[in-house]
């Protein structure tokens, strides 16, 4: 015996209206499409189900003995599959796990705050920190809900991911620094003492591929694992500084040090937000990867576009 459960549907609904007409209406289907679902529900069940009463279809004994275990059935699939199709931002009190890097921290979770609390208030957020390894087995296994910056290893895989905003790098110099412009040419840059952020950020990563790509190689002077010392670093000493522009929009809102442009070439980076295949059709994960783009592009000072499959 084989019945899906549509079929369990129409049984149900044939009992609590009482006929074919408005049984059909109630689950949007045409009367003899529900009349040989009920014929298949017959044959598996080898028992007529209902028979023609005076003014109504009468179950069988047979169909008054399954009505519990038919209704139980139906209430578990909607409350546990079916619901499991919508999400409630408004009633939801769970937690949202997200992977960021510190730069990434820094630049975008306070506007994720503000973006989570207006739309999903009785949230909580955990903001976690990997290396690629530990990201992708995480998301994987589902204990990341996304991840949200720039991981470029996250595209040779089979993720998708969605840009926020694309950026590039500045210099960060101290209010007294002598280049006195707003601008960095490529001989001062060279030039000139460089504290470098050494850790795990992929966009240092570029930065110091493209470099050696154009043979050219930084003073290095100070050494640091901690990417947002370096402003403090900065500030208080003649060294330069070479962040993401999101670092630098924060930096802005301190006095000092000061923001410089280069003048020669520096590459470009989407930050992106990113998720595992598995998390595509997730109604939770869907409604806070939409939430996140569309509110993090309007905050970035320069939107990216589009969507696309990694």
């Amino acid at each position: 015996m084989s019945l899906d459960l549509n079929l369990l549907r129409v049984i149900l609904s044939v009992y609590d209206h009482g006929g074919i007409a408005a049984a059909a209406h109630a689950l949007d289907m045409s009367q003899p499409g529900l009349s040989a679902a009920l014929q298949r529900a017959r044959s598996a069940l080898n028992d007529p189900l209902f028979i023609r009463g005076s003014k109504r279809m009468e179950a069988t004994e047979r169909t008054r003995r399954m009505l519990p275990s038919l209704r139980l059935i139906m209430e578990t699939v909607d409350r546990d599959v079916e619901s499991a199709a919508e999400f409630d931002p408004g009633s939801y009190r769970g937690e949202f796990k997200l992977a960021l890097t510190d730069a990434g921290e820094a630049i975008l979770l306070p506007s994720v705050l503000v973006a989570l609390a207006k739309h999903c208030p009785n949230a909580d957020i955990r903001s976690m920190s990997y290396t690629i390894p530990e990201l992708q087995s995480a998301m994987e296994e589902g204990a990341v809900d996304l991840a949200l910056g720039f991981f470029p290893d996250l595209s040779s895989v089979n993720y998708y991911k969605q840009v926020i905003s694309t950026q590039s790098f500045c210099c960060l110099i101290s209010a007294d620094h002598p280049i006195r412009g707003s601008t960095i040419s490529r001989e001062e840059y060279f030039a000139g003492d460089h504290v470098l952020v050494e850790g795990q950020s992929p966009s240092e990563e570029l930065l110091e591929n493209f470099l050696a790509r154009q043979r050219a190689r930084r003073k290095i002077v100070l050494r640091t694992p901690h990417f947002m010392s370096a402003p403090a670093i900065v500030a208080r000493t003649q060294l330069i500084a070479t962040v993401p522009d999101g670092v630098a929009n924060i930096v802005a809102m301190m006095s000092n040090p000061r923001i410089v442009r280069a003048e020669f070439h520096m590459p470009r980076f989407d930050t992106c937000v990113y998720w595992h295949p598995s998390m595509q059709e997730d109604a939770k994960n869907r409604w806070l990867r939409r939430t996140l783009v569309a509110e993090l592009r309007g905050r970035l000072s320069r939107p990216g576009h589009g969507e696309r499959s990694a």
